[in-house]
């Protein structure tokens, strides 16, 4: 989400207004602290001007480092 959120030049703070959360929450979700509920995923979703599953879907790279 980080690098999306980059990519699309948004501070935390912007994104959380966007997608009407707490900037606390998507500090948290960037740093594997905390899960996000459904709500969150669709509102930062919309925020990022991504659909649900192009949000949910993590790059080949990364897949690879994680196995």
């Amino acid at each position: 989400m980080r690098a999306l959120r980059r990519q699309r030049g948004l501070s935390q703070q912007a994104l959380a207004d966007e997608a009407d959360i707490g900037w606390a929450t998507v500090q948290r979700l960037e740093a594997g602290n905390q899960s996000a509920t459904l709500e969150v995923l669709a509102a930062l979703a919309q925020a990022l001007e991504l659909s649900l599953p192009d949000l949910l879907r993590f790059p080949e790279e990364d897949q690879t480092q994680a196995k």
